[in-house]
């Protein structure tokens, strides 16, 4: 089950990878080099992984728990389904569940960004 949750990211980069070389083959009016389109497929894969991966390691350092936390309070106002809990119990009672892939998904938006800048040369 690891296997699969360090797998994933890289697979889903590797799959962004390839859609991004097939548009750009088909949307370009004039013929590419594979390792052009190999570049630029992982580049703009890998950049998108590691933009996500900072995203959810934010999340799960607490950097939008105030954020969540007022919009769950306010939806409890309109319901009238107030729990009464406090921001400080709220925290607490997240982090103890918080566990995300984010150095998966970090590491798969490095590997793309190192291989593409492994084809820079041959572009």
């Amino acid at each position: 089950m690891k296997t699969l949750r360090r797998i994933i990211p890289l697979l889903s980069a590797l799959a962004a990878a390839a859609i991004v070389m097939l548009y750009e083959d088909g949307a370009s009016g004039h013929s590419l080099s594979a390792a052009r389109l190999c570049c630029d497929g992982l580049f703009i894969a890998g950049i998108l992984h590691l933009c996500a991966g900072g995203l959810v390691f934010v999340s799960t350092c607490g950097g939008f728990d105030s954020l969540r936390y007022a919009a769950k309070r306010l939806v409890a106002r309109f319901s009238r389904r107030d729990d009464g809990l406090s921001y400080r119990d709220y925290v607490l009672q997240r982090h103890e569940k918080a566990h995300s892939p984010y150095a998966a998904i970090l590491a798969a938006g490095a590997l793309c960004v190192g291989a593409a800048a492994l084809f820079l040369p041959f572009c």
